[in-house]
């Protein structure tokens, strides 16, 4: 699973006639674990980034932001019902002998 190394931004004002619009060029710079074996045999792990760049307008990273935010907060909430024994959790597979 990727997981997030870094995020930066650049904002760019576009001109359209009398009016100005703002794009956000937002990236997001994330990593993902590898494997490989070295010349003795064993396994080495190594990480190689990988950039993702996209365009927005601030209303559309305000739609982003809303989603990431619930996502966070049930994530909490899950985790404080799993604490306080409210969630039923999956049994395990029985597994053959």
């Amino acid at each position: 699973m990727k997981e997030v190394l870094s995020t930066a931004r650049n904002i760019t004002l576009a001109v359209n006639g009398d009016r100005i619009l703002p794009i956000v060029e937002a990236v997001i710079t994330v990593t993902e674990p590898h494997f490989r074996a070295d010349g003795s045999g064993a396994v080495e792990r190594y990480r190689v980034p990988e950039t993702l760049r996209f365009a927005s307008a601030p209303d559309g990273l305000r739609l982003i932001a809303k989603d990431l935010e619930l996502w966070a907060d049930e994530a909490d909430e899950a985790a404080e019902k799993a604490v306080a024994g409210e969630m039923k959790l999956p049994e395990k597979e029985p597994t053959d002998q």
